[in-house]
């Protein structure tokens, strides 16, 4: 996973300007945080049409929070 992408200065501004808005409303974002931010909100769509070979998107991302739901729903009943 490349979570140390290069993410440009427009990405940047549109991904702070996400997360500060509502219903998120995160006024501080650690720098290292937003190549996270980005991968979680890149599908795999996304990077085949136009990203970057070795780009990341969100898939394992995604796994990993159905596999995090099935253990809570699971360990629930």
């Amino acid at each position: 996973m490349n979570t140390s992408m290069e993410i440009d200065g427009d990405r940047i501004r549109l991904l702070r300007d996400f997360l500060s808005s509502p219903p998120i409303r995160r006024r501080r974002v650690d720098d290292r945080a937003l190549g996270r931010y980005h991968e979680a909100l890149v599908h795999r769509s996304f990077i085949r049409e136009c990203g970057k070979p070795g780009s990341s998107d969100n898939e394992r991302l995604e796994f990993l929070g159905d596999r995090v739901l099935n253990l809570v729903v699971g360990s629930s009943c």
